[in-house]
């Protein structure tokens, strides 16, 4: 019975996004942008090709979702067939619309053709923006009845799914909106023929007030299904803890990867091309940002340390093991005498009218250096840009914290910790060292317990060592 009720809803919420949603978005398109003609909109909506698209999506989708909903763990699947009908729909479907007025071949109502692609453009566009932003809370209404009707399915994946089509929501809601507002203008513009006649005509208020309409709508739907999804998890929250912890670090882990690697791929396209010194920017970025949350240029934009895991998982594949490094390379001396040489070599070299390659000297001095000792030596030791990462990472409004009653002392942050910024004693995890912290979230990543969070920085107390409790150094 309640596959049947289902059923029936999902009936009329493709039969309204199918056939009513055009008509209401052909009355927008036709009296308030005016991209379009009420002949030139029958000649694309009296089109064959119109007509059996607009039935192939409606027969389409109930035949695949009825199917679903006859199977078992049906849920994550109708909801992936769900979200890719609507994106086809809504970019494939508007534009074959839309492109319509190119030819009188498809159509009953002949047409003289003339300007249709920017028509076609804007109102294909205009068409998507309508229906990102008006079939989210359609889609979160829909979906949690088909969770409480998919009792098979795990409360894990169930949450999961819905959490996605929330982000998914999410991105469609502020997609929509740009859409909207980028297609209106370009129409307005369109119609006066400059950006100052559309603004100094008469018009423009009442289209700005026009506009304000559906914003505000669609601002009421995101808020309605953000809360109608949020609803359902709520019972569902605490169902699977390790799983959803485990599949949350997971997700860290492959986003601090993918853009590792994204930057080292820039790095290597400026290299190539010549260009270097835009890196410059990335850099001075990264200093900015390390007053906010300390060395994320280091863990996730710098090349040597990407470079150096690669190196690192080599090694460990070949069961290569790295030398250890000597008690003189340990020494501050040492530290200040490779400072004063590199600064000895750019005075030098800027006196004699040339300019050295310093981005790639460092970037591989870091990677030879790092190939032969651990990473963390020239990450905290011998990088310079690492030195004022550290220096400015001591004034960083956030930092991670450790907290004592949920740490088990396990130890796994200390050991996957790759500039070795977590300090054990016995057994103890005791404090994190923020200035030498990469950011690359391993350690909370791993930890078990979640003990390890992000905290703003708070003002040293007056209480004694002995009484300070575990935190951040």
């Amino acid at each position: 019975m309640k596959t049947r009720n289902m059923l029936g809803k999902l009936v009329i919420l493709y039969f309204y996004m199918y056939f009513i949603g055009p008509l209401i978005w052909g009355g927008w398109m036709i009296y308030r942008l005016r991209i379009i003609s009420l002949q030139e909109y029958y000649h694309c909506l009296l089109s064959p090709v119109t007509i059996i698209m607009f039935f192939s999506y409606f027969l389409l989708n109930l035949f695949w979702i009825k199917r679903l909903l006859n199977e078992t763990s049906t849920f994550s699947s109708a909801l992936k067939v769900h979200c890719f009908s609507l994106l086809s729909f809504e970019t494939i479907g508007t534009s074959i619309f839309m492109s319509l007025l190119a030819t009188n071949d498809f159509s009953y109502i002949a047409l003289n053709l003339s300007d249709w692609r920017v028509k076609a453009i804007i109102g294909s566009l205009s068409g998507a923006s309508l229906v990102f932003l008006f079939y989210i809370l359609f889609s979160a209404v829909i979906f949690t009845n088909i969770a409480d009707n998919d009792k098979s399915a795990e409360p894990y994946m169930v949450r999961k799914s819905l959490l996605t089509l929330k982000a998914f929501n999410l991105a469609m809601y502020i997609l929509g909106l740009i859409l909207f507002i980028g297609s209106a203008a370009a129409a307005f513009i369109l119609r006066y023929q400059n950006v100052s006649a559309a603004y100094n005509s008469g018009d423009a208020a009442m289209f700005g007030v026009t506009m304000a309409f559906p914003i505000f709508m669609s601002a009421l739907l995101y808020l309605k299904s953000v809360k109608k999804i949020d609803a359902f998890n709520k019972p569902l929250k605490d169902i699977s803890k390790s799983k959803r912890l485990k599949d949350k670090k997971a997700t860290i882990l492959n986003l601090n990867s993918a853009v590792q690697w994204f930057f080292l791929f820039v790095f290597f396209i400026l290299l190539l091309t010549g260009k270097l010194k835009a890196w410059l920017f990335i850099l001075i970025t990264g200093f900015f940002t390390s007053l906010l949350i300390g060395r994320v240029y280091c863990g996730w934009c710098c090349p040597v340390n990407t470079m150096n895991g690669f190196v690192d998982r080599l090694y460990k594949l070949l069961r290569i093991k790295k030398r250890t490094i000597p008690k003189f390379m340990r020494h501050r001396f040492f530290i200040i005498i490779c400072f004063t040489l590199l600064v000895g070599l750019l005075i030098f070299s800027l006196l004699n009218g040339k300019r050295l390659p310093l981005f790639t000297m460092i970037t591989f001095s870091g990677v030879l250096v790092s190939s032969i000792f651990v990473s963390s030596f020239w990450c905290s030791h011998l990088c310079p840009w690492g030195a004022i990462f550290k220096i400015i990472s001591k004034y960083s409004l956030f930092k991670w914290a450790l907290d004592p009653d949920s740490c088990i002392n396990c130890g796994i942050c200390a050991s996957s910790c790759p500039s070795s910024s977590i300090q054990m004693s016995d057994n103890t995890v005791q404090s994190i060292e923020f200035s030498r912290c990469l950011q690359c979230l391993q350690c909370t990543s791993k930890c078990p317990q979640n003990a390890i969070n992000l905290k703003m920085k708070k003002r040293q107390s007056s209480c004694t060592p002995a009484e300070v409790p575990i935190h951040v150094n």
